[in-house]
């Protein structure tokens, strides 16, 4: 837990987040950078549960920069203090409180450092590895954190070991660090996790390389679409949504055509309406003859969003149909198509 602080007048109450030991971390720093008197009362005050010298001392970090880099190891402890709440009354008798972020004013001041923060932030994260009670979780996704802002290279392979482990959140933390990076080069190294055995691991890759929009996700995808389950191929549907392309909307109305579930039909209709794309009113209306009600009205509304006039004549007919929420999405779509809010 951390440190005891000095009761507060009237306190009610507290909660703390992150409440367990500050997490070690590498003392390997620019030899260079000596800690002086100055840096060691920020960081006292920083770690401090003073609102305002805790402030000062953070914003007093942050504009110091690099300058600042000896507190890095400092710094990384203080990730793991997280945040602190408090509840009180004031001297007036009313409701009071506060809060202090120790975690994102660390963070926040790593940021600033920069570069000289990524080899002590790598060095945490090797050897964290998730193992024990004083590297957290919320530490390690922080760190993540941090190393995606900054942005150096030195940081990849760090994230792609991350990115395989257990806990989702770290994984997670990684996939979004990693995106960050706008040389896609990393991804020649995370093809073979497209193959792994993993399912989380191979699903969170996969992630990676459709916001970076890279076509190698295609045959991931592909058996997705065709797997026997249709709450996989729902998910791959989704996949493709995210890709987006021509490539993705051909492999959507394929869905929409030919799958034998009405709930994947059915979201392939919102989708391709969604999406926006004028190749889509071919199969759409071709949808609007689903024998599934949801399909069917699906299909209506994604043309009335695509507001091409191909669809007026099939839409008009479906105004006599005997399904009440057919009939409602075709005078909707209509209305849309002739400019008309409802």
């Amino acid at each position: 837990m951390p440190r005891t602080i000095q009761p507060l007048v009237f306190v009610l109450g507290l909660s703390l987040v992150f409440g367990s030991a500050a997490p070690s971390s590498p003392r390997s720093v620019d030899p260079s950078q000596d800690m002086t008197e100055e840096l060691r009362a920020l960081i006292k005050d920083l770690k401090s549960y003073s609102e305002e010298a805790h402030k000062a001392a953070a914003l007093k970090l942050r504009d110091l920069g690099p300058r600042a880099a000896a507190t890095v190891p400092d710094l990384i402890e203080v990730l793991g203090m997280g945040k602190f709440f408090w509840d009180g009354l004031g001297p007036d008798g009313k409701m009071t409180g506060g809060s202090i972020d120790h975690a994102g004013a660390a963070a926040m001041i790593l940021v600033a450092i920069g570069r000289p923060a990524v080899e002590p932030l790598v060095e945490f994260l090797g050897k964290s590895g998730g193992r024990e009670a004083r590297n957290r979780e919320n530490v390690r996704v922080a760190a993540i954190d941090v190393l995606g802002r900054v942005k150096d290279e030195r940081a990849i392979d760090a994230l792609l070991l991350s990115l395989q482990d257990s806990v989702y959140a770290v994984s997670f933390a990684s996939a979004k660090a990693l995106l960050a990076f706008e040389n896609p080069a990393f991804l020649d190294k995370l093809m073979p996790g497209l193959e792994s055995r993993n399912s989380d691991y191979r699903d969170i890759v996969a992630w990676v390389f459709i916001q970076k929009k890279d076509p190698r996700v295609f045959p991931y995808i592909q058996r997705k679409i065709g797997d026997v389950f249709p709450d996989v191929r729902e998910d791959g549907l989704s996949d493709l949504e995210s890709f987006g392309g021509e490539r993705a909307m051909t492999l959507i109305s394929g869905l929409l055509d030919k799958d034998q579930d009405k709930g994947v039909r059915a979201k392939a209709a919102r989708v391709l309406g969604d999406r926006g794309n004028r190749a889509a009113v071919e199969p759409l209306l071709r949808a609007l003859k689903d024998p599934e009600a949801e399909v069917c009205a699906n299909a209506a509304t994604a043309l009335g969003k695509l507001k091409d006039k191909r669809a007026v004549e099939p839409l008009t007919a479906l105004l006599k149909d005997g399904r009440p929420e057919v009939r409602d999405a075709a005078a909707a779509a209509l209305n849309s198509i002739a400019g008309k809010t409802p």
